[in-house]
């Protein structure tokens, strides 16, 4: 048996459809996923809607970045409507650094974590990627088979053993 869980080189299907055979079932931490039950307050569309617009759009596989990404400009905005003056630098800081907001990954909170008040960290999940149905748009489906650190996130499915051709 062998076992593999890249970082940030296998968060992008196209990086595990590069490996062929040996990209099926490889199992990443991800920040986000197309299953995250999060609403972005600045879209108003949670991760399955924004999945399947820039799909749409694109004619590309969604990534696990565009949420961490979309998470940062619902983080950002909900910054400026919390600072009287946002064009005050301090006072904005200030907002950033007791801020506590629900974005399209979930929940990010200045006040706690490791550094309070000077990081936030997010939760993360435990994903795999398993081939797709024959006459799916693409090669592999990023799906959720470990959620503890955040339970609102749904399983997908149950995990694949590795490299059983399954």
């Amino acid at each position: 048996m062998k076992i593999a869980q890249p970082a940030k080189a296998g968060s992008s299907p196209t990086e595990i459809n590069a490996l062929g055979q040996l990209g099926f079932n490889l199992c990443v931490c991800s920040p986000w996923n197309p299953a995250f039950p999060y609403k972005s307050p600045v879209t108003g569309m949670n991760s399955k809607e924004m999945t399947e617009g820039y799909e749409k759009a694109s004619g590309r596989q969604v990534t696990q970045q565009m949420g961490s990404s979309m998470a940062v400009f619902d983080a950002g905005i909900a910054a400026l409507k919390a600072t009287p003056n946002p064009l005050d630098k301090a006072a904005l800081a200030k907002s950033i650094s007791t801020l506590k907001t629900t974005t399209v990954v979930g929940e990010v909170d200045f006040n706690t974590g490791p550094m309070p008040h000077v990081i936030a960290t997010t939760r993360f999940v435990g994903t795999q990627y398993q081939k797709t149905k024959p006459g799916s748009k693409f090669k592999v489906e990023q799906v959720v088979i470990e959620n503890s650190e955040d339970p609102n996130v749904p399983l997908g499915s149950n995990i694949i053993p590795y490299n059983t051709g399954a």
